[in-house]
């Protein structure tokens, strides 16, 4: 056979190949090492069920929970409200969501001290309701307390969105 047909049938090899090197045989382990590095960094780091998703939807949980077998009479169930979600452990979530899970508790103590610095009973409403009244407020004072809950109802309302949207940004799975 002729030089050229046998360059025909094998184009891309060489009539004598060399065997590899130390060095190259080095460099090929070392990018394989840092391929293969580089893929598992980037499963871990995108993975969609993360730690910081778990601790999150844990949170949630437990925050369902806090609403649960609650006293009939409001004061006492903001008290327990309250005091469930502050028992919640948030250590493992990112700062971002316990930043807004500590907001949305204050949105609650709001809510909370507001009901309890209103009056209870009937007499405690009646002198209230008469002081106002004293005052020049012919509501008696109600729309002012009402004015007051629907702007922690809002606060409670808006809080838990911020952390729902910042549970949803690290892929917890929130209903």
């Amino acid at each position: 056979m002729n030089e050229r047909a046998e360059n025909a049938s094998t184009p891309y090899m060489e009539k004598n190949p060399q065997p590899l090197t130390t060095t190259k045989r080095r460099k090929i382990w070392i990018w394989s090492a840092i391929i293969v590095i580089a893929i598992c960094f980037l499963v871990i780091k995108f993975e969609p069920f993360s730690s910081d998703a778990r601790a999150i939807e844990n949170v949630i949980k437990e925050d369902a929970k806090t609403q649960l077998d609650l006293p009939q009479d409001n004061r006492q169930a903001l008290r327990l409200i309250v005091t469930r979600m502050r028992a919640i452990d948030t250590s493992d979530c990112p700062g971002d969501f316990r930043a807004a899970y500590e907001r949305h508790i204050h949105a609650w103590e709001g809510m909370r001290d507001q009901i309890l610095s209103e009056p209870e009973g009937f007499l405690d409403s009646f002198f209230v309701g008469f002081l106002h009244g004293l005052a020049g407020d012919l509501t008696g004072g109600t729309a002012d307390m009402a004015a007051a809950e629907n702007y922690w109802l809002g606060q409670i309302r808006d809080t838990w969105n911020d952390v729902r949207a910042i549970a949803m940004k690290h892929n917890a799975k929130i209903d």
